[in-house]
């Protein structure tokens, strides 16, 4: 089919009608998932500015290991089904079998929904007890974990069916709910109030548009075909895999040594480091943020050679963008902090130069973890991985006793 420029342009066919599936649905989902970036960054980094603000580095310190612990048994008690469902959703969709893609999200929701409700069980009988010296209480945890679960899924569906700009519209409702009722909660009721605001801020972003998936017809009573029902659990259990492992050496594992070794001032320290050296390199990164459904969608079409084209762009780009700005801000880094958290946080100078570098290293290979996982080839990702959990775990074990937020810094760098 042409395109009103004359151009040959391919489509897919979904159930809003039809896709360009190739450069101008890229491009298109490019600058809606840039959007949604930018405002999850944004509504990230000033949640953290009120923490560390309104309850000092301790106390953003116990939010954040809180988050982190929660965010940890969401991804275990996930089973991966959020990340299958995603991928064949894409490539299912890509390929015109638009009534399995519609029967897969029933299928998911149900197994995932069952694993959800055992894990929260766990949580609200027991998170307190886990959690012994933080000021949060199990059933705010429990909570906390269920609006993840909602938000995850969500997000699946979204960038599953290709629909980028619904994805902009739940980081904008978030950050309409989490910030004015994080400043209220944390004032009210310290580190408890905070993870409560969080889970404010999540179901504001799922509830609605939970009630759309299921008004647009997404859950029929259609059943999956048994070969597709092998093949989401068959990549669901590598994604499982994969994703502790990732989760433990990519999405700040520090936070457990040093809650262990150290205390929490040196935890806050570390995650207003981390939250700024985040937004350095998400710029770089909102680029990649449609790609792992793009390339399901193009191998889905057209095998790997549709997918090899988008990897070279995308590596060049994230590349040409991501080194400059970690250089100056790198620079910059002592007035950032202070102009950002006051100078109780000048112990966090130092870790965020350092995490700013181990962001540069991680947003350049972010094309090639997209292509792998695009293509259906986890199993790659999951033995880099598995060296990065036993790198982690020696860097820290050597580093964060001795150096703090410092020596976690280091140890993230040598993971890269």
């Amino acid at each position: 089919m042409r395109g009103a420029a004359g151009r040959e342009t391919e489509y897919l066919v979904t159930n809003g009608g039809e896709l360009p599936i190739g450069a101008p649905l890229l491009g298109k989902n490019v600058a809606w998932g840039a959007g949604s970036g930018i405002v999850s960054s944004l509504v990230g980094l000033a949640s953290g500015i009120i923490l560390g603000r309104m309850l000092g580095p301790g106390g953003m310190g116990e939010v954040s290991y809180v988050l982190w612990l929660v965010g940890l048994v969401a991804v275990v008690a996930g089973l991966g089904l959020d990340h299958a469902y995603k991928r064949f959703l894409a490539e299912l969709t890509g390929a015109g079998r638009l009534q399995d893609a519609r029967a897969l999200g029933a299928w998911t929701l149900v197994r995932s929904g069952a694993a959800c409700l055992l894990a929260a069980t766990a949580l609200w009988f027991f998170g307190g007890r886990w959690l012994t010296g933080v000021g949060v209480r199990s059933s705010s945890i429990a909570v906390l974990y269920l609006s993840i679960w909602g938000s995850s899924l969500i997000e699946a569906w979204v960038q599953g069916a290709l629909r980028f700009r619904f994805l902009a519209l739940t980081q904008v409702s978030r950050g309409l709910v989490q910030l004015p009722v994080l400043f209220i909660t944390t004032a009210l009721a310290g580190a408890d109030g905070g993870c409560l605001a969080y889970a404010a801020g999540n179901l504001a972003a799922t509830v609605p548009w939970f009630v759309f998936w299921l008004r647009r017809g997404s859950l029929p009573r259609m059943a999956v075909p048994p070969e597709l029902r092998w093949q989401v659990w068959s990549y669901a259990a590598v994604i499982w895999l994969g994703s502790m492992v990732s989760y433990w050496v990519w999405n700040r594992a520090e936070l457990f040594f040093l809650e262990r070794w150290s205390n929490a001032q040196e935890i806050g320290f570390f995650a207003a480091g981390g939250a700024v050296a985040a937004l350095v390199g998400r710029g770089p990164a909102l680029l990649t943020m449609p790609l792992q459904t793009h390339f399901a969608a193009r191998f889905g079409r057209d095998g790997l050679s549709g997918v090899r084209p988008g990897y070279m762009l995308s590596t060049k780009a994230t590349a040409a963008l991501a080194v400059p700005i970690a250089f100056v801000c790198a620079v910059l880094a002592d007035r950032i902090m202070g102009l950002l958290y006051g100078s109780l946080f000048a112990g966090a100078i130092e870790p965020a130069r350092i995490q700013i570098a181990a962001v540069v290293l991680s947003v350049v290979l972010a094309p090639g973890a997209a292509a792998i996982y695009g293509v259906g080839r986890p199993g790659i990702h999951l033995a880099n991985n598995a060296l990065g959990v036993l790198l982690v775990a020696v860097t820290c074990f050597i580093l964060v006793p001795r150096y703090g937020a410092v020596g976690a810094a280091w140890a993230r760098l040598a993971v890269g």
